[in-house]
């Protein structure tokens, strides 16, 4: 009877989950500047024994990323900048200071959008803790040279349901 009890408990906290990941993808496909067919929402698996609160946070997380990642694919600078804050800050992991607010932000991926019109970055991985969203990203279209593969690694921060901060690591692989 015991096992019973834990199983039912486990499946209340599945469907808690699943009904929060389902408002994501509500409110992405209501989004008219969200192109879902253009891109692969990767699935997130729940972390088990979070609270309903951290489950919470971690959805919001994920959807604010996730629509980041959908406007660069579509290069839609104004899409793309929405989910961060007016003072994200951008580094070059782990501390060179990269871009400091949103008009920096747009200036510099206003002109990467411009000058690389074959950008797509896909997410070959992603991990989700609390507050904290690591991808592992392959970006195409930005590097001339079709032997190397850029790979990056992001780690964004959520604060008060905006992006406050990213981190880049990139690394080159042939």
């Amino acid at each position: 009877m015991h096992l019973k009890i834990r199983k039912s408990a486990f499946a209340k906290s599945l469907m808690r989950f699943s009904s929060i990941i389902s408002v994501i993808f509500i409110t992405l496909k209501l989004n008219p500047n969200n192109n879902l067919k253009q891109h692969k929402i990767i699935k997130m698996k729940p972390t088990i024994y979070a609270s309903a609160e951290v489950q919470k946070i971690e959805a919001v997380a994920l959807a604010l990323v996730e629509e980041q990642l959908i406007a660069y694919n579509n290069r839609d600078i104004e899409a793309f900048l929405n989910p961060f804050s007016e003072d994200v800050k951008g580094y070059n992991y782990p501390d060179k200071l990269s871009f400091d607010g949103k008009d920096e932000m747009r200036k510099r991926y206003a002109q990467l959008f411009d000058a690389c019109p074959n950008l797509h970055c896909k997410t070959m991985s992603r991990t989700v803790f609390k507050n904290t969203v690591i991808d592992k990203e392959l970006v195409t279209g930005m590097v001339k040279d079709e032997n190397v593969i850029p790979y990056f690694i992001a780690i964004y921060k959520i604060t008060s349901n905006k992006i406050s901060e990213v981190r880049f690591m990139r690394y080159l692989a042939q």
